[in-house]
């Protein structure tokens, strides 16, 4: 993984250079500043969220009364329309 995350660093540093070359090409104002412009790219690896503890922390958070049931499923994600999913399980529970 850290040789992918160098390989693409690398590639992304180069693109960059060449954009900011480019863009001094293109515009003739901005041609000195394009020569004097240095830019580092720094790489940020995606980190993938872990649902179950999610739900987890928000169904404590509700059931102490920290949070409103609204906020915990914000919280967890994944909803478009919270108060509707609300009325839903309301509405199927009774």
């Amino acid at each position: 993984m850290e040789k992918l995350n160098e390989m693409v660093g690398e590639f992304m540093q180069r693109r960059v250079n060449f954009l900011v070359s480019a863009l001094g090409s293109v515009n003739s104002t901005l041609e000195e500043a394009s020569e004097t412009m240095d830019v580092d790219v720094q790489m940020q690896p995606y980190k993938l969220e872990d649902i179950k503890n999610k739900i987890d922390i928000a169904i404590k958070a509700k059931d102490e009364e920290i949070w409103s049931q609204q906020r915990a499923i914000t919280f967890v994600g994944n909803v478009d329309a919270v108060l509707d999913d609300i009325l839903l399980f309301y509405n199927y529970i009774i």
